[in-house]
């Protein structure tokens, strides 16, 4: 008799506590492979983040490959042909859209030969070396060709400016943060003169506004200057909205209001 109530009691404790736990731990687990499954890029049909390609905003095969070229040769002619041809009222996104991203694999270039090993240097000194061209391959050696052969190439004007401003934003603290940043508003403002009718390098100093902290009145003759030329490109309103926010220089109140303005004003249709 004692023997059967022993059974009974370990049956029960068994029924009360241990079945509870195993299937408590085997839902959990399961839950953590649901969530797993959930959080994996390819259950939902987008591309595994080790394959994307980080230098573009989206695809751009012509961007791809002129670039690939030029990073491989380090010539800058395949990429300043291509954005040659990326031109007029119809382009301008496009065209603001390579420029940076050109820009952007020149800095990650300069910024990989530095983590390579390459001999350290300040801002003030790269800037010095990029116009003298004076440094190895494979850290943007053809962007400063492009600069030092094609002085006058409105497109190589515009992608050294941007570059300059990736390069300050890229390290805020530097003591050279400010002098790069004039730099870049110095470039942009020559490829402006090379090329009139272009927004982009008026883009290109909306970063430089907001970084350096551009009076109201300057601000908006600059924005007025960016929209005077494209007044529904999207990347312009991305780059000067942060400015009104309260981070920088405005309040949620006037960021609502800037994007609000847009999108009600904006042609249908479009991006805005």
């Amino acid at each position: 008799m004692e023997f059967l109530l022993s059974l009974i009691l370990v049956g029960a404790v068994i029924g009360l506590f241990v079945v509870p736990t195993v299937r408590r731990r085997k839902a959990a687990k399961s839950a953590l492979q649901g969530m797993a499954h959930a959080n994996d890029p390819a259950h939902h049909g987008f591309v595994p983040a080790e394959q994307l390609d980080v230098r573009l905003p989206g695809p751009d095969p012509e961007l791809v490959d002129a670039l690939t070229e030029t990073q491989r040769t380090q010539d800058w002619r395949p990429v300043a042909r291509l954005l040659a041809l990326t031109d007029g009222p119809e382009e301008w996104e496009l065209r603001w859209q390579r420029v940076q991203s050109l820009a952007g694999a020149a800095a990650m270039e300069l910024r990989e030969a530095r983590a390579a090993g390459a001999p350290a240097a300040t801002d003030a000194e790269q800037h010095i070396s990029l116009t003298k061209g004076d440094a190895p391959a494979g850290d943007g050696r053809w962007l400063r060709a492009w600069r030092a052969e094609q002085p006058q190439d409105a497109g190589g004007a515009q992608v050294y400016a941007q570059f300059l401003v990736w390069q300050a934003l890229g390290e805020p603290d530097s003591a050279d943060h400010r002098i790069i940043l004039e730099e870049a508003r110095n470039v942009a403002h020559e490829a402006a003169a090379l090329a009139d009718p272009d927004p982009t390098p008026h883009i290109t100093e909306l970063f430089v506004a907001r970084a350096l902290g551009y009076r109201r009145a300057d601000f908006e003759s600059l924005w007025h200057q960016v929209v005077r030329r494209a007044p529904a490109h999207m990347g312009a309103h991305l780059a000067a909205l942060p400015y009104w926010s309260a981070k920088w220089h405005g309040s949620r109140e006037e960021a609502y209001s800037f994007a609000q303005s847009a999108a009600a004003t904006a042609p249908p249709g479009s991006l805005l």
